[in-house]
């Protein structure tokens, strides 16, 4: 018997790291490899990760299988002020590998939209644009995006509300609604919906001059919504970047 529990202690913790299975239920995850095909070790990000260093993961991003809209970052802490590459990833269950010559580059990732629920009413504005820099994430209506007042040059919206954008404070000032479902992946009974917008300045005053959002659309004009290229689609996912 002790020769029976000896080998079952042994080989649990082999089993341990492969329990990212579990995470999958929990809503919004990408689970990130060091070699193609999903190959190689791994590690399941359910949270921003600013810093790859610290959870001994840069640059060895090689294949991902993730649910939600996932942001990978050349650069660490989602720099704005640099011009590395930032690759984009949506789906449900949905995998992918890097070409070659842009695998093992990641040093930052986060994800955009409500972290628990994949398929929520969300918007989530960036400061710079190809969704670098700051951010922040509303799930209703704001008045005011305090620090974020006029800093937005990128947004992602996600579920099926729309929204309607204000240049100044109080849903006050120019509008236009912005309209999610550019992109819609499903698989089995789950879905996801979501519209993206890389490049607020791009919309003349609207860009960097965001000051509040509403519920709904409440306007005649509407955003842009340009739509990405894009290097592999499949019905549950897609999957792209920006050479910047």
């Amino acid at each position: 018997m002790a020769s029976v529990l000896l080998i079952l202690l042994l080989v649990a913790p082999l089993a341990a790291p492969f329990a990212h299975q579990d995470s999958r239920a929990a809503g919004v995850y990408t689970t990130c490899y060091s070699e193609r095909d999903l190959a190689g070790y791994y590690f399941t990000f359910t949270e921003d990760q600013p810093v790859l260093s610290d959870a001994s993961f840069d640059d060895v991003i090689d294949s991902v299988t993730q649910t939600g809209m996932w942001l990978y970052y050349e650069d660490e802490n989602y720099d704005a002020s640099l011009s590395g590459k930032v690759y984009w990833g949506h789906g449900i269950d949905y995998s992918f590998t890097f070409p070659v010559e842009y695998s093992d580059l990641t040093s930052s990732l986060r994800s955009a939209g409500d972290k628990a629920v994949l398929n929520a009413d969300t918007w989530t504005v960036y400061d710079g644009t190809y969704f670098k820099g700051d951010t922040l994430t509303g799930s209703e209506e704001a008045s005011s995006l305090g620090d974020m007042d006029g800093r937005a040059s990128s947004m992602i919206v996600t579920g099926h509300a729309n929204w309607t954008v204000y240049s100044e404070t109080a849903f006050s000032g120019l509008h236009a609604c912005v309209y999610s479902g550019q992109d819609h992946d499903h698989l089995g009974d789950q879905d996801f919906v979501l519209s993206v917008i890389p490049d607020l300045t791009t919309e003349g005053i609207f860009g960097n001059a965001i000051r509040s959002i509403r519920t709904g659309c409440h306007s005649n004009n509407t955003l842009f919504v340009p739509e990405l290229t894009v290097q592999h689609r499949a019905a549950n996912g897609a999957w792209g970047y920006f050479d910047l």
